[in-house]
């Protein structure tokens, strides 16, 4: 159980720590006890051992057909135009002042089960802490596609529960999980919002949670209220084990009934497939997944594993897929599960969701654009037909003085242009053109008025006179 494995971990560091006392033959002696010590306390928490993982790991085959960067095709699911054009319709909808759909995901599921791991093996790299109970608070991490942003932009958002967290926080990938861990310092339902900026993406969030635990209620109820909006997708985790042993499934039907909108995600495979010895007892475990329900069995690199970079990480990421594969290869598989294996299945599903909703957005979006060009269209028809009915001579004729002002800019330069020269030019005060200025230059730069605006009074007859108080000036009639 729980306990079992954290006494199991902490008997793994007290080992691998200990002096060796003595030396020659004894001396080896108490190292090889150590180090099997170690082995079975590792065994125990992970399912094997460090140097069993690293060496499985490496002798990972790659599929038939894969390249040497099949590791990185298979994070790249959208190609390059695709993000083009989905923040070129992110553009158009702040014009128009509406919005299109980010979807969320909610990750559920027991304490040591993976929730965090795998947020990292969908992002495809270690941004989030991971650990047994790591996750104490919600993490809300949100995608924003940035245009501008070739490299990520990673902000962490003022804490509302930490007094020394209250600023946004620009921080480096590699400095983000520590950043996490520093302000999970107990269980709270108040969230960890990271901001995660970047080109390649769509627009979405995914929700850690903190782990279930039959003896903490209060974290129960955080995370019912978190997976209860009918709006969010759900990814349920558990360990893999026998179906009949599983507890995640009673749990997510309590707010989605119908498992609608719930991905099941069954990791750590690697040590449950090793107990099914041939293939009969494997196909028939396979058959028993919930039908009709989205349903993947992952295995991730342990955290034991340090990656370097991004690329690094995605490559133990598909050293671990190409492991569990063949295993299955030996085991002769039916491959009709083929689909449901590794956790590169189980993003396109996650961003499915992303994707409906960027397509469900385009016609509502485009349609909100024709409507408001065709409403500038018929603005700017009546304007011209107005301009077209005015008779130059009842204007010419107009003894009132005028002060034409427009920006260089403005749409309708060239209209003011026509108007300005059908007046009596004995009868016009001046023409006012502000340079970098569109069509509102009372908003946009007032203060290139107030010479313009002085000298016209004082053409007709006005002069400036200067109060006591501030300096301010008022006109009076001379």
């Amino acid at each position: 159980d729980d306990d079992d494995k954290k006494a199991a971990a902490a008997a793994a560091a007290k080992v691998s720590t200990a002096p060796a006392h003595g030396g020659g033959a004894a001396a080896d002696d108490e190292k090889r006890r150590r180090d099997e010590k170690r082995r079975r306390a590792e065994a125990e928490l992970f399912g094997e051992s460090a140097d069993v993982e690293l060496a499985a790991l490496d002798a990972a085959k790659p599929g038939a057909g894969d390249t040497e960067r099949a590791h990185a095709d298979m994070y790249e699911l959208f190609p390059a135009a695709v993000y083009e054009a989905y923040a070129r319709l992110q553009e158009y909808a702040r014009d128009l002042n509406t919005a299109v759909d980010a979807p969320e995901v909610v990750l559920v599921g027991r304490k040591g089960d993976g929730k965090s791991a795998l947020l990292n093996a969908i992002m495809g790299e270690q941004l989030n802490q991971v650990g047994f109970g790591a996750t104490v608070r919600p993490l809300f991490f949100t995608m924003v596609n940035a245009a501008d942003a070739a490299t990520p932009r990673i902000t962490v958002k003022r804490d509302a529960e930490l007094a020394e967290y209250d600023h946004d926080v620009q921080v480096p990938a590699r400095d983000l999980a520590a950043l996490i861990e520093e302000r999970s310092r107990e269980h709270t339902a108040t969230p960890i919002y990271v901001l995660y900026e970047a080109k390649h993406v769509l627009n979405m969030t995914l929700i850690d949670t903190p782990g279930l635990d039959d003896k903490n209620v209060k974290v129960e109820a955080v995370v019912t209220a978190l997976i209860k909006p009918t709006s969010r997708q759900i990814v349920a985790v558990e360990q893999a084990k026998e179906f009949a042993e599983m507890k995640i499934l009673e749990f997510v039907k309590k707010s989605d009934p119908e498992l609608a909108r719930t991905t099941f995600a069954f990791t750590k495979f690697n040590t449950f497939v090793q107990t099914f010895t041939n293939s009969r007892g494997l196909n028939r475990y396979l058959s028993q997944a919930y039908p009709d329900v989205r349903s993947f069995f992952v295995t991730l690199p342990t955290s034991r594993v340090a990656c370097a970079t991004a690329d690094d990480y995605r490559r133990r990421v598909y050293q671990a897929y190409r492991r569990d594969m063949g295993t299955l290869e030996q085991l002769q598989y039916d491959k009709r599960y083929e689909h449901a294996f590794g956790v590169h299945g189980l993003r396109k599903a996650v961003f499915k969701g992303t994707w409906k909703a960027y397509q469900d957005s385009i016609p509502r979006v485009l349609k909100e654009l024709r409507a408001k060009t065709a409403a500038a269209d018929r603005e700017l028809q009546r304007a011209r037909h107005e301009l077209d009915a005015l008779d130059a001579a009842k204007l010419r004729a107009l003894a009132t003085p005028v002060l034409a002002v427009v920006g260089r800019h403005s749409y309708y330069y060239h209209d003011s242009s026509s108007v300005f020269d059908a007046l009596d030019p004995a009868h016009v005060a001046a023409r006012v053109e502000v340079n970098d200025c569109g069509h509102l230059v009372t908003e946009e730069q007032p203060h290139a008025l107030a010479q313009p605006f002085s000298l016209f009074l004082q053409r007709l007859g006005f002069a400036p006179i200067a109060t006591a108080a501030g300096g301010a000036s008022t006109a009076a009639a001379v």
